[in-house]
Formats: C-alpha cells, sequence, structure tokens
C-alpha cells in the first residue's frame, strides 16, 4: 500500500479531463494549487459518490487514535552503523533525521514508496463490513507531537472491485484529527484532482493494496488486507478506480507464457507512471542488491518475495521478474501502439473507470464546420496521448501539460497515423499548471514557484528556457490576460506582476491588489475579475491595496447560483448550478440589484464553458449535480 476556426483564434477540445480551451484558457482558465487541475468533482461529491460504490464510507478519525498500530522498525542504524533504539515515546524528528531517504541510515523493512525508514508512522483499519474496508496510512516523515507529514487513505469493495483514494500532503504539519472527506466542513484534505495528479495508480497497478514488507509486517486488528494471501490481487479480482478526475487511470496486466510471476497474482503496468509492479516493484521485490535504506538480507531483513528463504536471492526469481518488465516497456515504449497479445508477451486492460470509453487525451481543433444534426465532422486530431492533463493557447500558440510535467508546444503538424508535432519545451516534475496569453507561457509548480518561457525549448532533458517569477508556498493559482499575469493566495490575496523577476530567492515584483478570505477564483481577459465563494462576481477597477484596504473592486453580481466566471477580451459570462449561462451586459450592481446580465441559454445539460475571439461555447456533461467547487474552484 503506498498511496500516492482557426483565425487569430482557435478553439481545441482536450477529451479525457473534459476541457475545452482556446484563446479564452489564455484568460480564463484556472488552474490551481495544491493539485487542483481541472474542472472536476468537489470533495463532498466525490467521497459520497465513493460511499455509493464501495459500500461503506471513510470516517473521521485520529492518526494516534489507540485502535490504530505504530508501524513497527527494528534493527535501525545511522550511517555509522550505530544503533538507533525505537519504540512509541521516541523523538521522532531526530531519529528520522538519521534514517531518512539520502542520509545513509537503514532499517530491517523500510517504507517502499520513499524508500527510507519512517518511525512513527500508524496504520489504521479505519472501517471494515463483509465486502469492503477502509485503510488510513499516517507517514510521520520526522513531524514532531501528533503532527504528520502524508496522510493517504484507500476505500475499497473487494467484490465490486470499486476503489477510492484520498491524500492529505505531503507537507509537514498535517493534523493528527483528520475529517470525514463526505462531511464538508473544514478539512486538510486535497482535491480528488489534486488526488489524481499524485498518480496513485502509478504504483497501485496490480490491484488497491501493495503489500511490500513494510505493512505486511502488521499484526493483529490492523493487519494489512491481503497480507499472507497467495490469491489477493489475482486475476479474478476485480479493481476499477471511482470518479471523473480518475477516469483517465487505466491498468493493463501483464502476462508471459509459464512466467512463475503470474502464478499467483496479477503483475500491472499502467498509463500514469514508469513505475508500477511490472517494471519497478517486480525489480526490487527480487534484486540481489539492496534497496535504499535496507539491511542485508536475512530473516529479519527479507528479499520481498522471501522463497525459497528469506535471506537468499534466487536467480530464477529474478530473472522472471526481468522478463515481466521487459513485456511491460514494449507498450510503455509504444503507448500508442497496438497491446501485445502472443504468449512471449501479452497485456490487457482490465481496471479503469467504469462507463468511461472516451480516446483520452486527445486534442482536437476545431475547423469551422458546425454539426448537421448528429454528425459533427468539424475537429481535426492534434495529439492523441494518454499523459495529457491540460492545454491551453495563447495568440497563435498551442501547448500541454503531461501529468509527468512535461509541456510541449504544438509546432503545426496534425496526426496522420502519429502525431509528431509537437516539440517540448520543459520536463519538470513539479509542474501543476500553464497559462498562456498573447505569445507569453507560464507554469505554475507545487511548490508555488511561478516561471515565465524565455523561448529556449528543450534539448534532451535540459530545458532552461525558464525564469523564475515567484517563489511563495501560498500561490495556489494563476491567470493571464490582457498581458497581464496574476496570482491568487491561499489567503485569497490577489496579486499582479509588476515586471521585475526574481534575483535569487528574492521575487519582489508583485502588488497586491485584494486580500479577501472569500476569494475563491481569479480570470482575466483585458480586466480581471475574482467570484467569491458567496457567488459574488467582482472586477478590478485598477486601485491596488494601500496596506490592507483594498477599495480596487466593483461587484457585478451577487448569485449564490453562480459556479463559473469566463472572461475574453472585453466579455465576461458566468454559469449557474443549474445550467443556466449568463453574459454581462454592462450595468454594474446597485446595492443587492445586479440587473446588468443577459440570459444565453437555459440548459441543465451544460457543464463546462469556454469563450474564444467573441464566441462562447459549452460542452454538456453528466453526472453529479454541479456546485462551485466541481467547476473549478476548490483550491483552498
Amino acid at each position: 500500500m503506498y498511496f500516492r476556426a482557426y483565425h487569430t483564434v482557435q478553439s481545441y477540445s482536450l477529451w479525457g479531463s473534459v476541457v475545452m480551451a482556446s484563446a479564452w484558457l489564455a484568460g480564463a482558465l484556472l488552474l490551481f494549487f495544491p493539485m487542483t487541475l481541472h474542472a472536476g468533482q468537489s470533495l463532498v461529491d466525490y467521497a459520497r459518490q465513493c460511499e455509493q460504490e464501495t459500500g461503506i464510507s471513510v470516517p473521521a478519525f485520529a492518526c494516534d487514535d489507540p485502535n490504530s498500530t505504530l508501524v513497527p522498525m527494528t534493527h535501525a542504524f545511522d550511517n555509522a552503523g550505530n544503533p538507533l533504539p525505537f519504540d512509541a515515546t521516541s523523538n521522532f524528528p531526530e531519529l528520522y533525521s538519521k534514517l531518512r531517504r539520502g542520509s545513509g541510515g537503514r532499517c530491517d523493512k523500510p517504507d517502499r514508496l520513499n524508500e527510507e525508514c519512517d518511525p512513527g508512522s500508524r496504520f489504521h483499519i479505519t472501517n471494515r463490513n463483509a465486502d469492503a474496508y477502509v485503510v488510513a496510512h499516517c507517514r510521520k516523515k520526522g513531524n514532531p507531537g501528533n503532527q504528520w507529514g502524508d496522510i493517504a487513505v484507500i476505500q475499497h469493495n473487494t467484490k465490486n472491485g470499486a476503489t477510492c483514494f484520498y491524500q492529505e500532503g505531503p507537507r509537514s504539519g498535517l493534523s493528527n484529527n483528520v475529517a470525514a472527506p463526505a462531511a464538508g466542513g473544514p478539512n486538510e484534505w486535497q482535491s480528488p484532482a489534486g488526488t489524481a495528479f499524485q498518480q496513485c495508480v502509478g504504483c497501485h497497478d496490480n490491484g488497491p493494496i501493495i503489500r511490500s514488507p513494510y505493512l505486511s509486517q502488521i499484526t493483529g486488528a490492523n493487519q494489512l488486507p491481503g497480507a499472507g494471501d497467495t490469491t489477493f490481487n489475482s486475476v479474478s479480482q476485480p479493481y476499477y478506480f471511482v470518479g471523473e478526475d480518475f477516469a483517465h487511470w487505466k491498468a493493463y496486466r501483464v502476462e508471459v507464457k509459464g512466467n512463475e510471476c503470474n502464478t499467483c497474482h496479477r503483475m500491472g503496468v499502467n498509463n500514469i507512471s514508469d513505475g508500477g509492479t511490472s517494471i519497478d516493484f517486480g525489480i526490487r521485490a527480487t534484486q540481489k542488491e539492496l534497496e535504499l535504506g535496507k539491511n542485508p538480507h536475512s530473516a529479519a531483513s527479507p528479499l520481498w518475495m522471501p522463497f525459497p528463504t528469506p535471506e537468499a536471492y534466487d536467480k530464477q526469481h529474478s530473472d522472471a521478474a526481468e522478463q515481466i518488465r521487459n513485456c511491460a516497456l514494449q507498450w510503455k515504449n509504444n503507448p500508442h501502439g497496438a497491446l501485445p497479445n502472443s504468449d512471449e508477451c501479452r497485456i490487457t486492460q482490465y481496471a479503469g473507470r467504469q462507463g468511461v470509453t472516451a480516446s483520452v487525451g486527445a486534442i482536437w481543433q476545431y475547423t469551422g464546420t458546425p454539426c448537421s444534426g448528429n454528425s459533427c465532422p468539424g475537429w481535426q486530431i492534434f495529439d492523441n496521448n494518454e499523459a495529457s492533463v491540460r492545454i491551453s493557447a495563447g495568440g497563435n500558440s498551442l501547448y500541454q501539460l503531461h501529468n509527468s510535467g512535461k509541456i510541449w508546444k504544438y509546432t503545426g503538424t496534425p496526426c496522420t497515423n502519429s502525431c509528431p508535432g509537437w516539440q517540448m519545451l520543459d520536463n519538470n516534475s513539479a509542474t501543476i499548471a500553464i497559462v498562456a496569453d498573447g505569445g507569453q507561457l507560464y507554469q505554475l509548480h507545487n511548490s508555488g514557484k511561478i516561471w515565465r518561457f524565455t523561448g529556449t525549448a528543450c534539448s534532451g532533458n535540459s530545458c532552461p528556457g525558464w525564469q523564475m517569477l515567484d517563489n511563495n508556498g501560498a500561490t495556489v493559482s494563476i491567470a493571464a490576460g490582457g498581458g497581464k499575469l496574476y496570482q491568487l493566495h491561499n489567503s485569497g490575496k490577489i496579486w499582479r506582476f509588476t515586471g521585475t523577476a526574481c534575483s535569487g530567492n528574492s521575487c519582489p515584483g508583485w502588488q497586491m491588489l485584494d486580500n479577501n478570505p472569500a476569494t475563491i477564483a481569479i480570470v482575466a481577459g483585458n480586466e480581471l475579475y475574482q467570484l467569491h465563494n458567496s457567488g459574488k462576481i467582482w472586477r478590478f477597477t485598477g486601485t491596488a491595496c494601500s496596506g490592507n484596504s483594498c477599495p480596487g473592486w466593483n461587484m457585478f453580481d451577487n448569485n449564490p447560483a453562480t459556479i463559473g466566471i469566463y472572461a475574453e477580451g472585453g466579455n465576461l459570462y458566468q454559469l449557474h448550478n443549474t445550467g443556466l449561462i449568463w453574459r454581462f451586459t454592462g450595468t454594474v450592481c446597485s446595492g443587492n440589484s445586479c440587473p446588468g446580465w443577459q440570459m444565453l441559454d437555459n440548459n441543465p445539460k451544460t457543464g463546462r464553458v469556454a469563450v474564444a475571439g467573441g464566441k462562447l461555447y459549452q460542452l454538456h456533461t453528466a453526472g453529479t449535480p454541479m456546485t462551485r467547487a466541481r467547476i473549478c474552484y476548490e483550491c483552498k
């Protein structure tokens, strides 16, 4: 278990994250940290759907609950070989500093995800019935007292395979008391989109639980599900991912005729990462070399696959794992090709999102031909890559972001049998958002750093063409429009870039425009707008803050039904949770009366809106009722 129409404007659509992008995206696409990357479900909607499909709920819990289990750590040593005693009363920050990854410290059964010994971590089966379970892993990661560095939860139904993932962090200082995700109210959970971006399926590709020695050593009431069960995660056991933000996840079964690794359980590969059971864990589980943080092989510190004896390396095992890995790489090295299908190598998709059949990751440009009845031929494919999670356009340029953090620019060559028309601009796993405006491209990192592209594309894996504009961990979103760049902080503060880039870690080039904790979104066209959690819409008048006084805003609407705002050029639109679309006519509010809106559509199926070049687009969706958070704004 690890848990972790082409004139000056073009219209594009990305199937998979259900986003339509155009020059509107340069000014109005909302991209958030932590990890809230696209229009997805709110945490409450997701948790309620998970309860329905798994038949069990995720309760509130405390990491240090007496009913939880302290993960054992035995025979720990620092980098000089000095023993490090450990029990529940240990000084965990001091101990972790001598055992964390890169310290040279080691123990018998380290955490296989981070490849380090993590004293003080706890594991808890927080809910269970005949068909389903909920497990929680609170990683200590050197935090003092009852604070934590990473909290992960998996919710799984063993009969139908429905599986949900929840994540707090990773970051220091997570609270000991964890809220039920379906309850609403204050919590430290990431949004479903944020959890999906952490790529849990990148490890969990043969089933819901990874049974490494680290957690399999737990006994008693919190024994890891599947521990000691040779049929666990076998071919007959179902597995699928709940929720629209996880619809692009796919897991595949890797089989080689006569291979012993296929005898007891599935070997998996996935469409998200270059890791997982076939490519990474199978090799680590059988290799002669020691894993990071692990003591020499022995009965106390066994190989992951400890047969015939725990301390013995077996070449037959490692050869079998290598054969499985090579099969998986046949597809990973040619992801647009057909799945291998022979006795020597067979790869079969077995897990994904139930009911999802769309081509995930395909990018299309509108050519100008509207639909005739149900026939809609007016689209040309530009790319077909499952790794695509975001698109943005500015000026005459189109960009895409992959789930690996790679950023690509379209060069002008459409797809035929392949899609070669893309040039890599960056390759940084920290990238979580891109936004374009005119000739400028910006990216946001999960650390809060903001970068501007300088024009130099990558050469191999070297991508020097980026200049840092800010380095603030409070940054949750960026927006650009009218030649200006803006950012929103998790406190509700809004800032405008003044033009001065960072010098070292000093980034003075920002001016505060507002300081309101009710702010949940910003969009920019020729002007800057913000949306409050009450549904109020405000336009910036040009007067920046003086101290904490920020008078430079006019209210444009005050409607609690508002769930989305969209800007392009001089136009502003809003979407209601009933599907109504409205355009601003120019009349600002007088008191609480806001008559300046004209209704453009009234269709309850409307789930997404985009605007470009004076043209308005909408996407019809099905699923859970819409909320402000579901459209884009669950960033705080």
